[in-house]
């Protein structure tokens, strides 16, 4: 089965490697926002994952919006090795929401992200990831 994946992009970059948009949001958090909303029903927990590994706050702004209407998870990176990180993402996905998800990820969360989504392709419906991931 295929996944969808939306990468937004920025109207601008400020120099610093973070997207300038509407109102200020980072790209991600835009896309969260517009996009997110289609296909949720109630009850829905969405995993928002942060930069890092494991820097929290980066998506702050999208998890606090999305949690006005469904639920809302910000796993943390504990682990120092990727295989590590992608089995700890996908244990919280399956104890702690209804899946498969959509997935939002920035930064280093969105490479995690599309690294869960290939290797567990039930748990991930959709993911929504920052266009900066596509650099390397």
């Amino acid at each position: 089965r295929s996944i969808g994946i939306f990468i937004p992009v920025a109207e601008r970059d400020r120099g610093d490697g973070d997207p300038v948009l509407p109102a200020g949001r980072q790209t991600a958090h835009y896309a969260a926002l517009v996009w997110i909303g289609v296909g949720l029903t109630a009850g829905a927990v969405v995993p928002v994952v942060h930069g890092g590994p494991g820097t929290p706050g980066g998506m702050r702004p999208v998890a606090e919006e999305l949690s006005k209407t469904v639920g809302v998870i910000e796993p943390f990176q504990t682990f120092d090795t990727i295989s590590d990180q992608i089995d700890e993402l996908r244990k919280v996905i399956e104890e702690h929401a209804l899946y498969p998800v959509y997935l939002i990820g920035w930064s280093w969360g969105a490479w995690l992200c599309y690294l869960l989504a290939a290797q567990y392709t039930d748990l991930v419906k959709k993911l929504i990831l920052d266009k900066y991931f596509l650099k390397v």
